[in-house]
């Protein structure tokens, strides 16, 4: 396979995500930061499953519905404290504290063998490219697109619709590399683009989805970037 332009997710593709929040919400209610990290995803799933799309990014009612996981009494300290500890998670993930140790390597043979690299994530992805390139104290990325840069957040087509346009390219011109079937995959495929699945964790798939390629690491990718 060849591509021209490869959209890189972050979290969890590139950063181990789930290390950093694990990290920051272990000791929380004397939980393990998994079992925290467990309960939170759980709550999350159930949102996007049973509430009105309003109500999937609405952090404050993600912490309501928490607690109520959680059945704590003393919910407005509880709140306060997991509040605390999730922010200090983004940010931490923000400067790329816990990069994949096949990150960099995979960055590097895809960047010496000609492709146009890009971050595409859901937020401070200009932040994020500039920790990777710090610690690579190499130049990877062309562009960085998140909601900000595009006015509409991860999750649709129309994320890709508008990095499309941006980039004056065709779909097929355009890869997307990603560990989130509902947000990199899917509206990736609805998109037109070259879908490569990154199955770290043995996560189910989406209904339906087809992705060109699905594999558990990125090295393991490699040979579909670069067929001998």
């Amino acid at each position: 396979m060849r591509y021209t332009h490869v959209l890189l997710d972050f979290d969890r593709t590139l950063n181990d995500s789930d290390l950093v929040y694990e990290k920051n919400l272990n000791g929380f209610l004397g939980l393990t930061g998994q079992q925290v990290l467990q309960r939170w995803e759980h709550v999350h799933r159930e949102i996007l499953a049973k509430e009105p799309k309003e109500r999937h990014e609405d952090m404050e009612f993600h912490y309501r519905m928490m607690l109520e996981e959680l059945a704590r009494t003393d919910a407005e300290t509880v709140k306060n404290e997991i509040k605390r500890r999730i922010k200090a998670a983004q940010e931490e993930c923000w400067d790329a504290t816990e990069l994949f140790d096949e990150a960099l390597p995979f960055l590097d043979r895809m960047k010496d063998a000609g492709y146009t690299l890009h971050i595409a994530t859901g937020d401070y992805a200009k932040r994020k490219a500039e920790a990777i390139e710090a610690q690579a104290k190499r130049s990877y990325f062309q562009h960085t697109f998140d909601e900000e840069t595009l006015g509409v957040g991860k999750g649709g087509r129309d994320y890709f619709d508008r990095i499309l346009h941006r980039l004056a390219v065709l779909p097929a011109q355009v890869a997307i590399v990603g560990d989130n079937p509902k947000n990199d995959i899917v509206p990736g495929i609805e998109s037109g683009l070259a879908s490569l699945w990154l199955r770290r964790k043995n996560e189910k798939s989406a209904d339906g989805m087809k992705p060109d390629v699905t594999a558990a690491s990125l090295m393991e990718m490699l040979p579909h970037f670069l067929p001998d």
